[in-house]
């Protein structure tokens, strides 16, 4: 887990010394909105800053493992980058709440809106292998 600590950092510091402008060939975030927990908007197209995802279910021990992994990325680079933990079931926000409080889960929140394009969308941009298993770093273009 430490290394992938490292990994993250070492990650969002060349990002932070990247141009706005970016040139990057990486796909895209893709440009769909999705709210945190307290009801805020988010998208992963336009950001002020980088950006960590890791996209979460409860009552899974790959989820437990990546989101100690995003919350020593927090603690590490406290301004340096947003951390997202989004949920991928479609299911109410109490249960996703519930389950962000009980793994200590300090980072932005958020379900997929429960809305399965939303989630399909997400699967199909970043590849994701099964939740927990992958977490991405997005630069501020979106990149």
């Amino acid at each position: 887990m430490r290394y992938a600590v490292i990994l993250l950092i070492a990650a969002l510091g060349a990002l932070a010394c990247e141009s706005p402008g970016g040139g990057s060939s990486s796909p895209r975030a893709p440009a769909v909105e999705f709210k945190d927990l307290q009801g805020n908007s988010h998208s992963l197209a336009s950001l002020d800053k980088p950006a960590v995802v890791g996209f979460w279910i409860s009552n899974c021990g790959y989820c437990r493992n990546m989101l100690g992994i995003l919350n020593s990325v927090i603690a590490k680079n406290r301004d340096g980058a947003d951390v997202y933990g989004i949920y991928l079931n479609d299911v109410p926000e109490s249960e996703i709440s519930g389950a962000a409080a009980e793994e200590n889960f300090s980072g932005i929140a958020a379900a997929a809106q429960q809305r399965v394009e939303v989630i399909k969308t997400f699967h199909e941009t970043f590849g994701i292998r099964g939740p927990g298993r992958d977490v991405y770093v997005i630069d501020r273009s979106g990149a």
